[in-house]
């Protein structure tokens, strides 16, 4: 990627930033997750999820009036001048011979690289939370539902430990187990995360923040409370794309069952198999697992488990067994030889460190659970 300082943006440019671009988060578990179960009233009302070192990847993948424009989608880059060019017209005055606009270093069209996407990527710290459905809520309101609850919990983390609107980022994502469901994925903004969402994994402190959620949404003001979201509880700047789905009266009613809540970790057992099965990243991975399952052999105790070599992560298991056993299910990608290389040199350092190591291929998958079988009995 590159970048220069710029003092100030042309009119082309401001009017994209005002419209916005495609920006969208996602989340890939990086380390053990701590599990925890949310109760109030003797009931089960949600269970909490925390990553440590969860990997959030956001891409902005273009301007968001591309298509209706008839723009290109992704951004293009000049490979001489390395400008970026945000449109059509750009792009045919970059190269044209006779044009003002025309690129220093003389590119032509074959120089011009499209199509291309933007991410940043970061480790830090995540927090799940899978939230059913309460009796209240009608299927149809799931996404206003989910999304209020995400505005919601974003709001009230920041007052409730005195953050920064920057400090705290969060989206919604689908729910593998349920479709109905959306995951709220909360995560901080800093490289490696500085301790606010691990403190909410007390009951006490989270307690407070949904408490002052409550106070947010004016549950202490009947008469005076607005309709389904203001600028006093809801709605915002940053996320006025949500605003038609803002409605504070869909979420009262769930936080009211959180009062006196309590926190408890669940370690996930060896037989929760949808749990595995939801972690695992292919299709080889999910045919491996059921396999395993069918065979009647002990279920992993994690997937997607990082290996360390003291704090520098050395690789992930597809599958792991306490204390020291690793399946790597290699797919097609692994076949090319650098990848090969890697491989090798990963699982040559785990092997060092007192691991076995199991290796799963589409065309062994028989010889190789066999040799697991052996090795669990």
């Amino acid at each position: 990627m590159y970048g220069t300082r710029r003092a100030r943006i042309t009119a082309d440019e401001e009017e994209r930033m005002r419209l916005g671009y495609q920006v969208s988060s996602h989340y890939e578990p990086r380390s053990d997750l701590r599990v925890y179960l949310v109760r109030a009233d003797g009931s089960d009302r949600f269970s909490l999820s925390y990553d440590h070192r969860g990997r959030v990847i956001t891409a902005n993948t273009g301007a968001r009036q591309a298509k209706a424009q008839g723009e290109p989608t992704g951004f293009a880059l000049c490979g001489k001048c390395h400008q970026w060019l945000l449109s059509t017209k750009a792009m045919q005055e970059h190269v044209d011979p006779n044009g003002r606009r025309r690129c220093s270093r003389h590119a032509t069209a074959a120089d011009l690289v499209h199509g291309l996407h933007l991410y940043t990527e970061i480790l830090t710290d995540v927090l799940t939370l899978d939230v059913p459905l309460t009796d209240q809520i009608d299927p149809g309101e799931a996404d206003p539902f989910y999304t209020t609850l995400l505005h919601t919990c974003l709001r009230s983390i920041c007052v409730t430990l005195d953050l920064a609107q920057s400090e705290i980022g969060g989206f919604l994502a689908p729910n593998p187990n349920h479709d109905e469901r959306r995951r709220v994925i909360l995560f901080e903004t800093e490289e490696g995360g500085a301790g606010a969402l691990e403190s909410l994994i007390g009951g006490a402190r989270l307690g407070q923040v949904m408490k002052r959620a409550r106070e947010l949404l004016h549950d202490n003001e009947p008469d005076e409370g607005c309709e389904r979201a203001c600028y006093e509880c809801l709605l915002s700047f940053c996320n006025q794309r949500d605003h038609e789905l803002l409605d504070r009266q869909l979420v009262l009613p769930f936080l009211h069952g959180l009062e006196g809540l309590t926190v408890a970790e669940t370690q996930p057992t060896s037989d929760d198999f949808d749990a595995l099965l939801s972690a695992c990243q292919s299709d080889l991975e999910r045919h491996v697992l059921r396999e395993i399952r069918d065979r009647g052999l002990r279920l992993p105790d994690a997937s997607q488990r990082t290996l360390y070599d003291g704090d520098a992560p050395i690789a992930v298991a597809d599958f792991f067994y306490d204390p020291n056993i690793v399946v790597f299910v290699d797919g097609s990608p692994h076949h090319l030889d650098y990848v090969a290389a890697s491989d090798h040199t990963k699982r040559q350092r785990l092997k060092a460190r007192g691991y076995r190591i199991l290796i799963v291929k589409g065309e062994q998958v028989e010889d190789a659970l066999n040799r697991l079988a052996a090795w669990l009995s």
